[in-house]
């Protein structure tokens, strides 16, 4: 989710044998590391309207989610969809 601007150092120490190192430092930019915060009625917009999406494909398409709809950990991917859900709603914007 974060995006990285990457800042290449190039080290000449050993420019008499015509060696150079480059070291890549990652710094993560300003907007990326708030915009959880400053766009969180955003973020509770895209996920209700993801979610919709994403269960209107797995009904139409069955013969794709029929081994995952088997499996126990569906159960605890659907829980997680509910939790989310209720804690988005409660920060959103009225």
């Amino acid at each position: 989710m974060f995006l990285y601007a990457i800042r290449a150092n190039l080290n000449n120490k050993k420019q008499n044998n015509k060696q150079a190192t480059i070291s890549f430092t990652f710094t993560p930019q300003k907007n990326t590391s708030t915009f959880q915060l400053k766009r969180l009625s955003v973020l509770s917009k895209t996920y209700l309207r993801l979610n919709p999406n994403a269960l209107a494909f797995s009904i139409k398409r069955k013969y794709v989610f029929s081994t995952y709809l088997k499996s126990p950990n569906f159960s605890l991917f659907i829980q997680k969809i509910y939790i989310s859900k209720a804690f988005f709603s409660i920060f959103a914007p009225n």
